[in-house]
């Protein structure tokens, strides 16, 4: 399931073993099978935007959920990424919390965003050119919204989105990142932004179901885990966004308690998943 091109392959011999010739065969190939095999499946892009995050969420009727937008460099590859795949309107946008490399691509990404609303912690600390971004974005007639732990951001029949974190602003600007939770009914995402183990420790506490995730953000662009982090998500596929940093990030120690779990977008490129 975690692998796009299992469901695009099933798909094509299901569709093959019902076509009555070759000429029918050459169609679907050419322009149906594309459309069909991938129509009412959510799909979740981790965008490779080098040290930053960016992760676009389409859902089965076409709404997409944008999860911060990474830094300037960041946002110009999002918009070419974007551009390629035929993603002309953000539906909704979230800023996790106000740090550069998370938030200055929201700039060249505005003009898509048609709810002209951007969806943050309400932290007002944070990155000195974050804030004068939000200004900006603000005299171009754009709205911040705060949300937090407890609130539905989707509701629909194909899946659900939940802010998790945080209840209050109580830590430091990356302890204080909102974490969302796609309840699909399938695969299942964690979105950590950059959380540190101490709130590691208390999402797992507050909500046991999230050990049913099958895709989990690594937080922290593979930072330090909470004890039993790894043990908690035993069925997940993770996802580390990472790029050049004088950080050391992902650490080695994260990235081998991972072991084959894990696709680094540093290394293995913006990567998708298909659910189901």
């Amino acid at each position: 399931m975690i692998q796009p091109m299992k469901n695009l392959l099933w798909c094509l011999v299901y569709t093959i073993t019902r076509l009555p010739s070759a000429s029918a065969l050459f169609l679907v190939m050419l322009v149906v099978w594309p459309a069909l095999c991938q129509a009412g499946q959510w799909r979740v892009h981790f965008v490779d935007v080098g040290y930053g995050d960016a992760i676009i969420l389409e859902s089965p009727d076409q709404e997409v959920t944008l999860i911060d937008a990474g830094g300037r460099e960041g946002g110009a590859k999002l918009k070419t990424y974007l551009s390629h795949n035929a993603i002309t309107t953000i539906h909704r946008a979230l800023l996790t919390h106000p740090h550069d490399n998370h938030c200055l691509g929201f700039e060249q990404i505005a003009p898509l965003i048609v709810s002209k609303e951007l969806l943050t912690n309400g932290d007002a600390n944070g990155d000195d050119a974050c804030r004068q971004l939000t200004g900006r974005l603000g005299a171009q007639g754009f709205t911040m919204r705060i949300v937090k732990s407890g609130d539905r951001l989707i509701d629909s029949p194909s899946g659900s989105l939940h802010v998790l974190h945080p209840q209050a602003l109580e830590g430091g600007l990356n302890e204080n990142s909102l974490v969302l939770w796609l309840n699909t009914g399938g695969l299942d995402f964690l979105f950590t932004a950059d959380i540190g183990p101490t709130q590691q420790q208390d999402l797992m506490r507050r909500h046991p179901a999230l050990a049913n995730a099958r895709v989990v953000q690594l937080p922290h662009h593979g930072g330090d885990l909470a004890a039993g982090w790894m043990e908690f998500f035993s069925k997940a596929h993770f996802v580390a966004s990472t790029g050049p940093n004088p950080y050391g990030l992902p650490l080695t120690s994260t990235m081998n308690a991972a072991g084959r779990r894990i696709s680094r977008t540093d290394i293995d490129g913006t990567k998708v998943f298909y659910d189901p």
